[in-house]
């Protein structure tokens, strides 16, 4: 059987200068359209104490990062490549994450989900933005193979513009698979993607 007691108890707290009597009769009202019989509104002492819920354990995309700058890109016939906010949505029904290049070397452009990667650190950002402009600059369209020669000039361009060492690169390693376990990608394709991205550091 449902009882209100606790609101009532709460309430009444809430808003001292109401009469618990006029709680009781909003209560009352609420309970008979849920089909709650009157009586059932004080069954149930209130508790002594309202216990704090747990705070949840913040995850990884929990926090929001300023955007990192896109790079300064050209494809392999020298036009400057534009990189374009996408919604999450229309990528996702694309197959599309996080980014990806325009299969055409005609249209300069790589499309990106602007939420998600605000919700990575810079460090991760920059490899994502990277490894597509490798794709447009190298004319690199989507085998395995060309896929991780991506992964490395992603890592050459970060290492040589930024200065990444093993500590940005662990960050990038990380997210990577955040971002991946977050689409469900299977534990071997992570794997695989995870050597391809470390092999391509060069201390």
């Amino acid at each position: 059987m449902m009882s209100f007691a606790p609101v009532l108890a709460l309430m009444t707290a809430l808003a001292p200068g109401v009469a618990a009597a006029d709680i009781q009769a909003v209560l009352a009202s609420g309970a008979r359209a849920l089909g709650v019989s009157a009586p059932a509104l004080l069954d149930v002492p209130a508790p002594k104490a309202v216990t704090a819920a747990a705070k949840p354990v913040p995850g990884p995309f929990s926090r929001r990062y300023p955007l990192a700058a896109p790079p300064s890109c050209k494809s392999a016939i020298g036009m400057d490549v534009e990189f374009v906010p996408a919604p999450k949505a229309q990528l996702d029904a694309m197959g599309i994450i996080l980014a990806a290049a325009h299969p055409s070397l005609s249209v300069p452009v790589v499309v990106f989900d602007r939420d998600t990667l605000s919700r990575t650190p810079p460090e991760f950002q920059r490899q994502i933005l990277l490894h597509e402009c490798a794709h447009k600059s190298l004319a690199l369209m989507g085998s395995q193979e060309e896929e991780d020669k991506a992964d490395c000039e992603a890592a050459r361009r970060l290492q040589k513009d930024h200065g990444y060492g093993r500590k940005e690169f662990d960050v990038v390693a990380a997210y990577t698979r955040h971002v991946l376990e977050r689409e469900q990608v299977s534990e071997d394709l992570i794997k695989g993607k995870l050597a391809a991205v470390v092999a391509c550091y060069r201390p």
